[in-house]
C-alpha cells in the first residue's frame, strides 16, 4: 500500500470513527469520561469509571490534538485532565485510584503500578 494513502485512510478512521466514539463517552454532568458501554452501544451513566480508562483518553485527545490542532480535540483533554486530577488522584496516599464512582467518588483506592504507570503516560502528553 502506498504510505499516502495509507495516511489518508488513517486519518480518516481517526477523525469519522475514532474521535467521534470517544467524544460521545464524555460525561458533562459528572466530568469524565463514560465508564461502560454495551454491545448494543447504550451507556450506564451510573457506572463506575476506571481512572486507567480516563487516562488513556486523556493520552488519546492530548495526542490527537498535538496532531491535528483541533481546539474541540484540547477541550476534551482538558475535560479528561480535570477529571483524572479533581476525583482520581489520592490525595491522601498518593498516586491514582484504580476506581471511582459515576460522579466521582473513590471505589476501588487500589493501586496497581500498571494504572499508575498509564496515568504518568497520560500526563506526560
Amino acid at each position: 500500500m502506498d504510505t499516502e494513502v495509507f495516511v489518508k485512510e488513517a486519518e480518516g478512521h481517526l477523525r469519522g470513527k475514532l474521535i467521534p466514539f470517544w467524544s460521545g463517552l464524555k460525561d458533562e454532568k459528572n466530568g469524565g469520561f463514560f465508564g461502560y458501554m454495551g454491545y448494543d452501544l447504550k451507556l450506564d451513566p451510573e457506572y463506575e469509571k476506571g481512572c486507567i480508562l480516563n487516562s488513556r483518553i486523556l493520552w488519546f485527545f492530548s495526542n490527537a490534538y498535538m496532531l491535528l490542532k483541533d481546539e474541540a480535540l484540547k477541550e476534551n483533554a482538558d475535560h479528561a485532565y480535570r477529571f483524572l486530577r479533581d476525583c482520581c488522584l489520592d490525595r491522601e496516599q498518593g498516586g491514582v485510584f484504580w476506581s471511582v464512582t459515576f460522579d466521582g467518588k473513590p471505589k476501588d483506592a487500589t493501586k496497581h503500578t500498571y494504572n499508575q504507570a498509564f496515568a504518568i503516560y497520560a500526563l506526560s502528553s
